[in-house]
């Protein structure tokens, strides 16, 4: 006996005793009910070509293939790394061993412990430049278990230069200390180095938003002076940059290294672009918004600074 598909029926050919042949059809009152499902399995398939059929059969196994490789690899990481292996199991870049997030701050004492919390989520190596605050920034900084270090007396630039020297990780993400940055943007931040389309990735706020470059004549000559900075390095290299001015970025640390920085203030943050750019690095930017700063005031008086940020420009750019 043997069974043939035909014609979306199922048939049963039987030879008697007597070598007479007979072709009696399969209906479901003639064969148990645990077998019925399978039966009309068969029919359907009955009506597939083989390309389909042989199709479905893979697709079945990949599919089935997939699951437990993915079971197997999600308990591999749990075993290794715990916690974050499970992140990683599901699909989430675990980063804290890959970055060194460098806080520069002078007396912040009100906003630093916060901003290194919710630092820690993302690296393991949280370092502390400290501009010789006079509050308690240093100690509330210290008692939390991370690395503190003096700058010398100079200024914002010299303390994000004493950072790239401690920092031990592949990637450098800088941020503020008072929340004006989003520690949750660091992801987006070094998600274009860690894809290899980027070295050096700045934080956007005229494409994310600011809550900081509006409101009074001098935060719209800050914007203005921006822009007239930031055409000059897009039409220099050739690129599409939006924004040079903002603090919160992310470079890879050899590159960081290998600028040679100079700039005591605020203006690094121009001279890191500007040199990224001529010695032939990538460089990125990613949406960030920039919030209304939780505690204190912005430190740049732009009558004080305004020529070093136009002398600094005009010196990277051509010299």
């Amino acid at each position: 006996m043997f069974i043939a598909l035909g014609n979306g029926s199922i048939n049963a050919n039987i030879t008697s005793g007597h070598g007479i042949k007979e072709r009696i059809p399969i209906t479901p009152e003639v064969i148990p009910s645990h077998l019925k499902v399978l039966g009309n399995a068969l029919i359907n398939y009955s009506r597939l070509s083989w390309v389909k059929i042989v199709q479905r059969f893979f697709g079945i196994w990949l599919v089935i293939i997939s699951l437990f490789g993915g079971i197997a690899r999600g308990i591999a990481l749990l075993g290794r790394n715990g916690y974050n292996g499970v992140l990683a199991f599901c699909g989430v870049i675990m980063l804290n061993d890959k970055i060194t997030i460098i806080i520069p701050t002078k007396n912040e004492e009100r906003g630093v412990g916060d901003i290194i919390e919710k630092c820690r989520k993302y690296a393991d190596e949280v370092i502390v430049i400290d501009g010789h605050s006079t509050d308690k920034t240093r100690e509330i900084a210290e008692s939390m278990g991370v690395a503190v270090y003096l700058d010398n007396k100079k200024g914002k630039g010299d303390g994000i230069r004493v950072g790239i020297t401690k920092a031990t990780k592949d990637i450098i993400v800088f941020i503020d200390a008072d929340y004006s940055h989003d520690a949750d943007d660091i992801p987006r931040l070094v998600q274009p180095i860690l894809d290899g389309e980027a070295d050096h990735v700045s934080g956007s706020r005229m494409k994310g938003g600011s809550d900081e470059l509006h409101g009074d004549l001098q935060k719209f000559a800050r914007m203005i002076g921006s822009d007239i900075i930031t055409l000059g390095i897009n039409y220099r290299f050739g690129v599409r940059l939006s924004d040079t001015q903002n603090g919160f970025r992310a470079i890879k640390r050899e590159v960081a290294l290998s600028l040679g920085l100079e700039e005591n203030i605020t203006t690094i943050e121009q001279e890191m672009v500007i040199k990224t750019l001529k010695k032939g690095y990538r460089m990125g930017e990613v949406p960030t918004h920039e919030y209304a700063r939780k505690y204190g005031d912005s430190s740049i008086v732009l009558k004080r600074v305004w020529f070093r940020y136009v002398y600094s420009w005009l010196k990277y750019l051509f010299f």
